[in-house]
């Protein structure tokens, strides 16, 4: 509730908290009931803000793309400290683009990254978000593919938080995302590791020699993928958790 009014009255939460005396004008009370109201249907509170925190930015988020999660930050610090001089970038889904726009202030020597996203209206998020962060980027382009398939060049490290959730996680998830987040950006088969075969398969045409592949995962779907990579002759390097203890990153290399 505080976050919401925040945000509608242009004030840090801090701010808000410090003016709890302040009567509000009818129109900024219509304006808050309203957002209230949805809120009480279960809409994720980053959609009626169209706003979420990640890594060091804010982000424009819709609901054509996943909602970023604080455990996704540990993809992040994973590419920083296993691949500190990444030249080459490919960030796979990249859906709010909170995953390579982030990585553009982490790694100092990047001269390409490029985004792409099987959805046009999620890329179109991405490209915003872009030009709010770091306007005018030239190492910076988006690419309409599925996976990899407009992209043809080779990388130094390939990140992504793909699809990993079951058909039946699915009918499980809380409404707020199962009724709001874009189902493209959560389902991925029976076993959840549609996806994940899928980059597998192609990282070797697309990972130049001692390139990296970080992948955020879950408990379910972390050591089959790692299997699936070992099989593809990728090497584990990592199986990192999040700050609750599930297993959250996966670090291969080629």
């Amino acid at each position: 509730a505080q976050l919401m009014l925040a945000d509608l009255l242009g004030l840090s939460r801090g701010r808000l908290l410090a003016e709890d005396g302040r009567r509000l004008a009818p129109h900024e009370e219509t304006a808050y009931r309203k957002r209230l109201t949805r809120r009480a249907a279960r809409e994720p509170v980053a959609y009626i803000t169209g706003r979420r925190e990640f890594w060091k930015d804010s982000f424009r988020v819709t609901p054509a793309v996943l909602i970023p999660r604080p455990e996704t930050e540990h993809l992040v610090e994973a590419a920083s400290k296993f691949f500190p001089t990444a030249t080459r970038l490919l960030d796979i889904g990249t859906g709010s683009g909170c995953l390579v726009l982030s990585l553009l202030h982490e790694l100092p020597l990047l001269v390409e990254a490029v985004a792409c996203d099987i959805s046009p209206e999620a890329l179109a998020v991405a490209e915003e978000n872009a030009a709010t962060i770091f306007p005018g980027e030239s190492r910076l382009r988006f690419v309409r593919s599925d996976m990899y398939e407009n992209v043809a060049e080779q990388f130094d490290l390939i990140v992504s938080n793909p699809p990993y959730v079951t058909e039946a996680e699915y009918a499980a998830l809380e409404p707020n995302v199962r009724d709001n987040e874009p189902r493209l950006a959560l389902v991925a088969g029976p076993e959840g590791l549609d996806c994940y075969r899928r980059i597998i398969a192609g990282a070797g045409a697309h990972l130049a020699p001692g390139g990296g592949l970080i992948l955020e995962v879950s408990d379910a779907t972390a050591e089959k993928t790692a299997s699936l990579a070992g099989e593809a002759g990728l090497a584990v390097l990592a199986l990192l958790p999040d700050l609750a203890g599930h297993q959250r990153v996966l670090v291969l290399q080629a």
